[in-house]
């Protein structure tokens, strides 16, 4: 096991830390039947060859050591192993992302540091690939005998989407044999993921209405919604909002799914605003799921409420509150309101996230002063419109 790993020229590859040296020990680490040691390399791995989200040329020779790892029968923790491999095939460029910021605006037009985006972005497609490659190995995982290994192999198969129809007949077929009912869970979601390729899994999702727990209905409706948003039907549409607005148990079983942030409300909200429904139900779910949420995703389902009001754009210079729509006022009112979106906000300290939001909709930064937008003693053209202390 790993005989190979030496044979890679570590030192001339490069992380988020420079040389690259390290990176065997810490995949032998992933082997070690210390609990503390396979964490750690875990811990690692996500700040060196996936570095807040990016992807490194030594991305690429590790991948195929932690397949090589899931392939063998006493490792532990391949749950985590399955996890990172998601985050690895989905990783981006560190040039790509920031060109566009202000600290590289003298940067952006050199040839040389368009040459290392393109670099690095080869990097990201050949990290993809790298990944993609393990897919037969991530499929024996269905039939593993831990149910959280089950389910992360699941949710790899299902975001990778290759080989559709295979994957799907897989997952299908193990879905009617699993017990956990997390685990079937994630089967549906990982077939609803792959329904967007797949006809066979998208006409699935369309008859488990029946008899299902609810986690799996509402999931099933996400999987609709996402392959054909156009086309939902009213139930569709109402197990959205009922995710979105009162999961009750299907919240925790959806908890339960073991990659990172599986949140049905935050899920539901997103898709409410794919598919044909009426706007009004629409604000109104994503105003009631804003409440109910961590402060985290609250910022992504109030940027869902404001690109449905305000047809993802900035709200005009010359607005007033008078101007606003029903809809518009009642989100922007929320919003105003929330306690969630505003957490942390406060004694001259902000958010980042919030601000960064709020700038994109031309929307005042604090809550004082987009209420007192709202109650029209504001508007757009006064100077402390636009900032947030």
């Amino acid at each position: 096991m790993l005989e190979d790993l030496e044979k890679v020229s570590w030192k001339s590859l490069e992380h988020a830390y420079g040389e690259a040296s390290d990176i065997p020990n810490q995949i032998r680490a992933l082997a070690s039947d210390d609990a503390q040691k396979r964490q750690a390399a875990i811990s690692n791995f996500y700040g060196n060859i996936w570095h807040q989200g990016t992807i490194y040329n030594a991305t690429i020779h590790a991948v195929p050591f932690f397949i090589e790892l899931l392939e063998q029968p006493d490792i532990q923790d391949k749950d985590e192993i399955l996890i990172l491999l998601s985050y690895l095939a989905f990783g981006n460029s560190y040039g790509d992302v920031h060109r566009h910021l202000e600290l590289f605006k003298d940067e952006q037009e050199a040839l040389e540091f368009q040459k290392q985006v393109e670099v690095e972005l080869g990097w990201v497609e050949a990290a993809y690939k790298a990944v993609v490659k393990g897919w037969t190995t991530y499929k024996e995982l269905l039939a593993d005998s831990l149910p959280n290994v089950r389910a992360a192999a699941a949710y790899l198969l299902g975001i990778l989407p290759n080989n559709a129809w295979d994957k799907t007949q897989s997952l299908i077929t193990c879905y009617w044999r699993e017990k956990v009912l997390f685990v079937r869970t994630a089967y549906a979601f990982a077939i609803g993921c792959l329904a967007v390729n797949c006809k066979n899994g998208l006409d699935w999702l369309k008859m488990i209405d029946f008899d299902e727990d609810s986690a799996i209905q509402i999931v099933a409706a996400l999987g609709i919604a996402r392959s054909r948003p156009e086309k939902v039907s009213k139930r569709v549409v109402e197990l959205l909002v009922q995710g979105a607005t009162n999961p009750s148990e299907a919240k925790e079983i959806y908890a339960q799914l073991p990659w990172p942030d599986a949140e049905i409300q935050l899920d539901c909200s997103e898709a409410l605003c794919w598919v044909n429904a009426h706007p009004k139900q629409v604000v109104n779910a994503l105003v009631i799921a804003m409440e109910d949420v961590a402060p985290y995703h609250s910022w992504c389902i109030a940027t869902a409420l404001l690109n449905v009001v305000l047809g993802k754009k900035p709200l005009p210079s010359t607005i007033t509150a008078a101007q606003l729509t029903p809809d518009q006022n009642k989100a922007l009112r929320a919003i105003a309101t929330s306690r969630t979106f505003w957490a942390g906000h406060g004694n001259h300290r902000t958010v980042l996230n919030v601000v960064e939001i709020l700038e994109a909709f031309n929307l005042p930064q604090t809550p004082k002063r987009l209420k007192a937008f709202l109650a029209g003693e504001l508007t757009p053209q006064n100077p402390e419109w636009s900032t947030y202390l």
